[in-house]
């Protein structure tokens, strides 16, 4: 719908109105249907639930236990080129 594009007959019919508003009858009827015109607050957001979210993705897991696996094998065999990672960290 394009309301805008509409003169103001075509609104007030489209919208069950005239130019003085409403009606009682019109504005208990929408507000028994729709409820009261406020904004309910949103909940809280759990960054840290949302952060370690990040952390249980396939390809996320994936990485950590190679870099597990990585470091695991630099203190079984040093020297072998696994130990690059320490640098990271």
């Amino acid at each position: 719908m394009q309301a805008y594009k509409l003169n103001h007959e075509e609104l007030f019919q489209k919208f069950h109105t005239d130019k003085n508003g409403l009606s009682t009858k019109e504005a208990h009827r929408r507000l028994v249907d729709f409820g009261e015109n406020k904004i309910q607050s949103a909940s809280k957001k759990n960054y840290l639930k949302e952060y370690l979210k990040q952390y249980i993705q396939f390809f996320a897991l994936l990485l950590e236990t190679a870099a597990l696996l990585a470091f695991i094998a630099d203190k079984y065999v040093p020297n072998e080129g696994n130990d690059i990672l320490e640098l990271w960290f």
